[in-house]
């Protein structure tokens, strides 16, 4: 019987420091790069606007689904080469600025921005944030350990430069 009541209390006692730990980690991260592409403003625009062709150019990305409209706006599922997906809302598509945010049930929200600027008339700079919310501290210790957002923004932007870059000079090739 002690070893049992020993055991418990262990369990208990871990059970609390990382309820503890979750609670005093940020709930908020946010990651944010910038890179420059030759390509002009416009095509730019063209291509990260146009959500259901992104398949065809992320190496991370399988397939793109739109799904019926919420509230007026768009939304998709991304399925991803590992399995996983994820339900994106377009809540908001300007001149300059793309805003995605996330449905998902699983604890956390994304807010995916993409910002451009044309530079030259001939270069765009692209700047890519990913801010994740996560409310359950026990996810936030997860996510201290497990956070994939830097990679995913990095990917993305590489693999956008990796489009203009296969394309060549032309500036209407799609």
């Amino acid at each position: 019987m002690k070893i049992i009541t020993k055991v418990l209390l262990a369990v208990i006692f871990l059970f609390i420091v990382l309820l503890i730990v979750g609670y005093s980690l940020p709930g908020e991260k946010i990651v944010s790069k910038i890179i420059a592409v030759d390509k002009i403003y416009f095509f730019v625009m063209a291509d990260v606007g146009c959500h259901y062709n992104e398949a065809s150019w992320r190496s991370d990305l399988d397939t793109i689904i739109q799904k019926e409209d919420r509230d007026g706006l768009q939304v998709w599922v991304e399925k991803y080469v590992n399995g996983d997906s994820l339900l994106l809302k377009t809540i908001k598509i300007t001149e300059f600025d793309l805003v995605r945010e996330s449905i998902e049930s699983q604890g956390k929200n994304r807010l995916r921005v993409i910002q451009l600027k044309d530079l030259d008339g001939k270069t765009t700079a692209i700047k890519m944030s990913e801010e994740v919310i996560i409310k359950n501290p026990f996810k936030r210790l997860w996510y201290l350990f497990n956070d994939k957002s830097s990679e995913f923004v990095d990917n993305y932007l590489q693999d956008l430069k990796s489009k203009y870059k296969n394309e060549g000079d032309d500036p209407f090739a799609f």
